[in-house]
């Protein structure tokens, strides 16, 4: 659609021939700021919304979170061993030589133990920031939006709906053939979070198919 100035006030308009297709500027952002809303996130729905995306990404990018607890048991296991040993060697059932040796060896597996570890525990740390800053941007899009910046509502469109949207001239209303992975989970857990208490809508501009899409980059929150 193309857009165009007429009496001090923006419209756009079907540039396909026969289309006939003309909507005001004001409609258009306001439906679309409406469906960008949608993935606003409540203070009260946060910690749901973390627990579940937190699952989504594992399963996405197949972590192992699994690791982490066996390496935690792990290392119960290895500390155990060092204080058992020292005991020993304290009471004088084992000699010094022998101490020294299994002491040493426990040391290396405690170390190289605690070296795996900590590289989960950093991935579990960039994972809460990389939620964090996804919720971030993802509840301010129909704010950003509002802004009217024309390269920051191309960043958005983008971001939102890869594939694009379109104008529905009948139904008064944009549709779209997919969108944003980690915003179409947003969208269905709000809508069945508060579905009992919103009617249904109609079917011909639902949004809220889950779609495989880019994900939020955590650079994405400084839109």
């Amino acid at each position: 659609m193309t857009g165009y100035t007429t009496k001090n006030k923006d419209y756009y308009k079907c540039a396909v021939k026969g289309c006939k297709t003309n909507v005001s500027a004001d409609e258009m952002h306001s439906k679309y700021s409406e469906m960008l809303n949608k993935y606003h996130i409540s203070k009260e729905l946060e910690t749901i919304f973390t627990k579940v995306l937190e699952k989504k990404f594992q399963e996405k990018e197949g972590m192992n979170y699994s690791a982490r607890t066996n390496l935690n048991k792990n290392l119960e296991t290895l500390n155990t061993k060092m204080k058992n040993v020292t005991i020993r060697y304290a009471t004088g059932e084992i000699e010094k030589d022998v101490y020294e040796v299994v002491r040493n060896d426990l040391i290396s597996q405690i170390s190289k133990t605690e070296q795996e570890l900590e590289k989960i525990n950093q991935s579990f740390s960039n994972l809460s920031k990389y939620i964090g800053n996804s919720f971030e941007t993802a509840s301010k899009l129909g704010y950003y939006w509002n802004k009217k910046d024309f390269k920051l509502c191309q960043k958005i469109q983008k971001l939102t709906f890869p594939n694009g949207v379109k104008w529905d001239g009948e139904h008064r209303c944009f549709r779209t053939d997919g969108e944003n992975e980690f915003l179409a989970i947003i969208a269905n857990v709000g809508a069945s979070v508060g579905g009992s208490n919103k009617k249904e809508q109609d079917k011909s501009c639902d949004l809220s198919c889950l779609v495989a899409g880019a994900g939020l980059e955590p650079t994405t929150s400084g839109l």
